[in-house]
């Protein structure tokens, strides 16, 4: 049998997962905020010893790229092109914004971005209805105010909300069932939104 390898480091959050076609069959998350580069492949390894599989069992990877921490996207991102081009195996990528929503209902996705500002996604029925963007607060809140019928999902802290935690193994699971894998894994670069804005 063959295994999926779910992976983030983008936000506070490590994410190691492993997936049959099924279900996700066992995962960990928990902060680890500045430390994923240290921990991320003791983690792989513990699910792997825990499963009884090795690292050729897997043929498919999904992973964050980004938005989100700058040094923290590339951890996942790296581990992930290296392992498929060790093992050939493809690569699935979701965006860090669609990691906190799930197949069906509209949503409004935020990260802090810092500086006053969030990384904001939007989807309905798990498709994008905006590309993924930087919005000050403000903005962010007129947006919300102005679409009542999307809920509010991620890390709403940054707007003054209680944050619950999801399970983002299963919803990022969930979200790469209708992806195509990437084509050319050399080329496959880190989103960085905070380039494109003058902080």
């Amino acid at each position: 049998m063959k295994y999926q390898l779910i992976l983030d480091t983008s936000s506070k959050y490590l994410v190691v997962a492993v997936a049959d076609n099924e279900t996700v069959l066992k995962s960990i998350q928990y902060p680890a905020w500045q430390r994923q580069s240290e921990v991320a492949m003791t983690e792989i390894n513990n699910i792997f010893e825990a499963l009884n599989i090795k690292a050729k069992d897997i043929d498919k990877i999904i992973v964050s790229k980004g938005p989100g921490s700058y040094t923290g996207i590339r951890i996942a991102l790296t581990i992930a092109k290296t392992l498929a081009m060790v093992l050939g195996c493809e690569i699935i990528t979701l965006s860090s914004l669609e990691m906190f929503v799930k197949p069906v209902g509209k949503y409004v996705s935020i990260l802090d971005a810092r500086s006053k500002r969030a990384y904001v996604g939007r989807y309905e029925n798990g498709l994008p209805t905006y590309e993924d963007c930087v919005l000050t607060i403000d903005e962010l809140k007129e947006w919300i105010s102005n679409n009542p019928d999307y809920q509010v999902v991620g890390e709403v802290k940054v707007l003054g909300l209680e944050e619950v935690e999801v399970d983002l193994a299963k919803h990022m699971f969930e979200m790469s069932k209708n992806k195509e894998s990437v084509k050319d894994v050399d080329a496959l670069v880190p989103t960085y939104l905070k380039e494109n804005y003058d902080y």
